[in-house]
């Protein structure tokens, strides 16, 4: 709150130029609006708070100037607003656009009328625009409009058509801009309800379970007991928080160049007592920076096995320069854990903005063994949606990609193995049974069907497809195709089957990797 001259901004258009008015708001767009603080405190209980507070008098001066209060908003949101507030005719918001504005503002100042009657014109334009309603509702947090707007998307399927295709159709039309402000876990909800299921509802975000890893750290002077197993330490390094913890020059010089700038230390140290070593401010949380100090004294033992906290240790090996540290913490730790939980360290690594891109191109590679649908992390809770939409499209670029290769070899098997099943010899049938061809055909389609309704991952080792499992399917299945009087055909039955397990694999995996050189989709 500012204390000038109401000359200095626009003076706002009636109602808010009245002189009984007692303070004034002062737009982003320097517009001032005189409003009158009973009803600024009756809608809104944030006012009503702030100006609970004795306000200063005006400067000498400037006569009856009212108290200005400077807000965010732009005249335009502030104004409906504020109409909104006061008894006069309310403004017709009719696009989605100005009832955003108007809404997080509401949101923001907790008025509960304003809030009430925007989310009846929200619930309104749902039949207009479902999935632009359901990203306003899912980052204003109205849960209740966001899940009628993702009931209307699935009623909107029409079969065949799917819900799912019916989404893609409104991203289509929307742009994906329209997941702005979305987080990945809000957009990871709206496609699980959207998916077939007998009795559909829409998921609330889940508890986030206690992280084991992360212990609490007493206030005050903390030494970790890394440190106790040398000499005493001779500096003190303290957080923003005041927390402080102890540590040696040499040890922390061997690793990084600027955690301890030579400047901070001052005349020489030696023979100073522990009352009266220097203190050094960082920049970093007391967790994040005893971890860091475990890692240069002790390396990956007793580290942290969460990978946010891992990004932690990195990130701030980054900003001090110590490289061991970073390469130690990357190649050791990130990469072991990152492998058993792939999805979590694809999601923590792209938050993470200045880790090397390489940690969650590879971590998304990873996620192509399981199927992505179903899959969730509370990771995807802070991180953007679009990051989400993103590693779905490589998922789906894979998934072409290896279905791909699979028809191929479908085609390859019927060109080579139908010949085998119609007999040209004269004198006697010596053909393959046709069932056996058909059988492999059904086996590749079916992997292909599951690969494209993504319940098969890009990624799953097709190694079923050796000679030895197909051939014991076959006989399974009721193909008799064991060589009594078709030995020949029988042979060049085999060579097909052998192509299969050389060529199929290797394929599959230049088809993923070709897809993964497509870096458009993880960037």
């Amino acid at each position: 709150m500012n204390d000038r001259q109401s000359s200095s901004g626009t003076a706002a258009g009636s109602p808010f130029n009245q002189p009984s008015a007692d303070i004034t708001l002062r737009s982003s767009d320097h517009v001032d609006f005189h409003v009158h603080r009973i009803i600024l405190s009756q809608a809104s209980p944030v006012f009503a708070d702030m100006l609970a507070v004795p306000q200063p008098h005006p400067p000498t001066g400037h006569g009856d100037a009212c108290p200005i209060v400077d807000v965010t908003e732009d005249s335009k949101t502030l104004r409906n607003l504020l109409l909104l507030c006061y008894p006069v005719n309310k403004p017709d918001l009719g696009s989605l656009d100005d009832i955003v504005s108007v809404l997080e503002g509401a949101l923001k100042y907790d008025m509960e009328w304003p809030i009430t009657m925007l989310t009846r014109d929200l619930l309104a334009l749902i039949p207009l625009n479902p999935l632009r309603v359901w990203a306003i509702a899912s980052r204003t947090g109205l849960d209740a409009v966001a899940k009628q707007a993702a009931t209307d998307i699935r009623n909107r399927a029409v079969a065949p058509t799917t819900p799912i295709s019916t989404l893609e159709t409104l991203l289509q039309q929307e742009g994906v801009g329209v997941l702005d402000g979305v987080t990945a876990g809000q957009y990871f909800r709206l496609r699980e309800f959207l998916r077939p299921t007998t009795a559909p509802a829409y998921l609330t975000r889940p508890t986030a379970p206690q992280n084991s890893s992360t212990r609490p750290f007493s206030t005050g002077f903390v030494y970790p007991s890394h440190v106790l197993q040398f000499s005493p330490p001779d500096v003190t390094l303290e957080c923003p928080d005041g927390r402080q913890t102890g540590a040696h020059r040499l040890i922390i010089a061997l690793n990084s160049p600027t955690l301890i700038p030579p400047v901070s230390l001052g005349a020489s140290l030696i023979g100073l007592n522990s009352t009266q070593r220097p203190v050094v401010k960082v920049d970093l949380p007391i967790e994040v920076l005893s971890n860091l100090l475990r890692a240069c004294y002790v390396g990956e033992e007793g580290l942290p096995t969460d990978l946010a906290a891992l990004a932690d240790i990195m990130t701030a090996a980054q900003k001090y320069q110590m490289l061991r540290v970073y390469s130690m913490v990357a190649e050791r730790c990130w990469e072991k854990h990152a492998k058993a939980a792939p999805l979590e360290a694809y999601f923590v690594a792209r938050q993470y903005t200045t880790l090397d891109p390489v940690l969650a191109s590879a971590a998304a590679k990873k996620t192509l063994e399981k199927p992505l649908i179903g899959s969730y992390t509370p990771a995807m809770e802070n991180t953007a949606a679009m990051v989400y939409h993103r590693l779905l499209k490589y998922h789906d670029a894979c998934s072409q990609a290896v279905c791909t290769e699979i028809q191929r070899t479908k085609s390859d098997w019927v060109s080579a193995v139908t010949p085998l099943a119609r007999g040209t010899d004269s004198g006697h049938s010596n053909a393959i049974p046709s069932s056996a061809v058909g059988w492999m055909k059904d086996r590749l389609e079916s992997t292909k069907v599951t690969m494209k309704d993504g319940t098969c991952s890009p990624g799953k080792s097709l190694a079923e497809f050796n000679a030895y499992s197909l051939l014991s399917g076959a006989q399974s299945s009721g193909c008799n195709i064991w060589p009594y009087n078709h030995r020949s055909n029988f042979y060049k039955f085999m060579e097909a089957i052998l192509k299969i397990e050389t060529t199929l694999q290797p394929s599959v995996a230049a088809a993923i990797s070709r897809a993964s050189s497509l870096t458009t989709y993880l960037s």
